[in-house]
């Protein structure tokens, strides 16, 4: 949450927020305005209220009407005050879940899906961020604003009414703080460790579902389950550790403000009997006493949430960390000088991709693995190109490069567009020169790169929905003859005859119900959907029988010269199809 959250933190905070901090201000301070008006009615009110009180029961006058008229006045505009903070409040909370949440979504696709930092463990961490921030700012916040502003006020006219009765409260009123923030520093290594156990315990069940079926296999199941009711059990106990604390520090804050009150009040009793202390203002400051106090209780009940805030923000350090330094270099990168000869942007249409030029690239892992060095090597377009090597030689890596999934840190790719003939013939020749271009592949537009290439994973995940619905995310809106054509394509007609509901099939999270190898099938035809000049297939016919990959092998057949395919294999089949053959490994 960056500056807003936490100025003192040894860590890094991140920077959340950023962009809506001057609208948080300015939130903030129109309160703060409004709690300064609230205050000043509020002790107009209780003036009246005394003043009234003690003409009617002490001196025996008659009631000045007056005096209430004003009083309901006061009431009235500090009503409509606390209607606007409402209003005020609420904005606010509506901006800070919005913002926070976009700058979340944000970090994460900053981060891609092969970070180690995006898992499972990420979605609590995420959610309870989400929820945390909205309350401190809304919350403790709004109420240290308060806190600087209504007792100070209070205790100007209390101090006018009764210096003693000032006094005690004035000494009072550290001691709340005091004991908020030793009673907080507990509240917080509680809040640490819970968030903690709770994205383990996450992560385990996750772990425990994705992999159920090896567990019924092993006969792990009441192994897994203890584990996992343990984890339970000691996050409960958390939990009720988290609300003993704040149940203390309640008693605490109400404890010391009836003590401040108790005190005023015997005070101000035997001054009343002994010396003759008017009757009126003793009444305004008993009145005034309690609601002295009152922003100070919100404090101690709210500081919770600033510490639910922080560790919810450190269990993400390291994600926005590292993402704000993406943001900078990419910043950084802007606000250097442009190139004399910018690259410039490719119309898919009325451009051919030619080759694909490797030169001399190193790319590394976020966690620090080395994918691949000193990689020179030419992927000729419309052809089929076809990566070998040993596991862990780098093919994946080269799909991964390819998709913009991982930058090179050493050399470049340079992707060789030409004019497509059916454009150039209608235009004049000097138009086709200038169509003739080499363009870095870090340079691409997202957007460009992402209508440029199509992905079939090793391991294709299918979203919970309908099969129609999946294959559209490809190409929203086409037809059922669209998608039929394409599952034709990838020899997958068989496997939707064989589905209860054809296209309407309902499909579970992650292809549950369906084989890998027809998870794979399915994803082939997504790809072939989406019709894109580059097909990246890591390891397409794993999981596949005879008759399906001599399909496959017919459509991967049938799509060169149209488009450009860059296959990772290991099996001979495939690497015998290959126009090319690109041989990695390790040197």
């Amino acid at each position: 949450m960056g500056k807003l959250l936490n100025k003192s933190s040894r860590k890094k905070p991140p920077y959340l927020l950023s962009q809506t901090a001057r609208q948080v201000r300015r939130n903030l301070l129109l309160q703060s305005l409004l709690f300064l008006a609230d205050a000043l009615l509020m002790a107009l009110f209780y003036y009246c209220c005394a003043k009234a009180a003690a003409a009617v029961f002490i001196t025996g006058s008659a009631l000045d009407f007056s005096l209430i008229y004003k009083a309901a006045a006061c009431a009235g505009g500090r009503f409509l005050l606390h209607v606007l903070l409402s209003c005020l409040n609420a904005g606010l909370t509506a901006t800070v879940e919005k913002t926070v949440r976009s700058e979340l979504f944000a970090a994460i696709v900053r981060e891609g899906p092969l970070s180690p930092q995006v898992s499972p463990a990420l979605a609590p961490a995420a959610a309870e961020l989400s929820e945390a921030v909205s309350p401190y700012f809304a919350a403790y916040r709004r109420t240290m604003r308060q806190v600087m502003i209504l007792p100070v006020v209070l205790l100007v006219f209390i101090a006018d009414a009764s210096p003693l009765s000032a006094l005690i409260l004035a000494v009072l009123c550290p001691l709340i703080p005091i004991f908020m923030v030793l009673i907080g520093l507990k509240a917080k290594a509680l809040n640490d460790r819970q968030l903690l156990q709770i994205k383990r315990l996450s992560n385990r069940f996750f772990e425990a579902l994705s992999n159920l079926p090896f567990i019924l296999v092993f006969n792990l199941g009441r192994r897994e389950s203890a584990a996992v009711r343990r984890m339970s059990r000691r996050w409960r106990v958390q939990t009720m550790q988290i609300l003993y604390v704040a149940f203390l520090s309640a008693l605490a804050l109400e404890f010391f403000a009836t003590v401040g009150v108790a005190f005023c009040a015997i005070t101000l009793g035997f001054a009343v009997y002994e010396h003759g202390f008017s009757y009126e203002q003793a009444l305004f400051v008993l009145l005034c006493a309690p609601e002295f106090f009152i922003p100070l209780r919100r404090l101690g009940q709210n500081y919770h949430a600033k510490q639910r805030a922080l560790a919810a923000a450190e269990s993400l350090a390291d994600l926005f960390a590292r993402s704000d330094a993406m943001a900078d270099a990419k910043k950084e990168e802007k606000a250097a000088p442009a190139p004399a000869a910018p690259a410039k942007q490719i119309d898919l249409k009325r451009a051919v991709l030619k080759k694909i030029e490797f030169v001399d690239v190193k790319a590394v892992y976020p966690d620090g693995r080395i994918g691949v060095e000193h990689l020179s090597c030419t992927l000729q377009g419309g052809e089929i190109n076809v990566l070998t090597g040993p596991s862990g030689s780098g093919k994946s890596t080269v799909l991964n490069l390819l998709c913009g999934l991982i930058k090179p840190v050493e050399g470049s790719i340079r992707l060789c567009f030409a004019a497509n003939e059916e454009y150039s013939s209608t235009e004049h020749s000097s138009e086709q020169k200038e169509q003739e271009q080499v363009l870095e592949l870090s340079s691409l537009d997202p957007q460009l790169l992402q209508s440029l290439y199509c992905l079939v994973a090793q391991q294709p995940y299918l979203f919970y929905g309908s099969l129609r619905e999946n294959l559209s995310l490809a190409k929203p809106g086409a037809s059922d003859e669209e998608l039929l054509t394409a599952l034709k394509q990838a020899g997958a007609l068989p496997l939707l005859q064989s589905l209860p509901d054809g296209l309407d099939t309902k499909l579970g999270d992650d292809h549950a119900g369906l084989s890998g190898g027809q998870a794979r099938l399915l994803a082939l035809a997504r790809a072939l959907l989406k019709d894109s000049p580059l097909i990246l297939l890591d390891e397409p016919s794993a999981s596949l029988d005879a008759g399906a990959e001599d399909a496959l092998l017919n459509t991967l057949t049938a799509l060169k010269g149209r488009h450009t395919l860059v296959i990772a294999a290991h099996r001979p089949q495939l690497i015998r199809l290959a126009d090319k053959e690109i041989s990695l490994g390790r040197t």
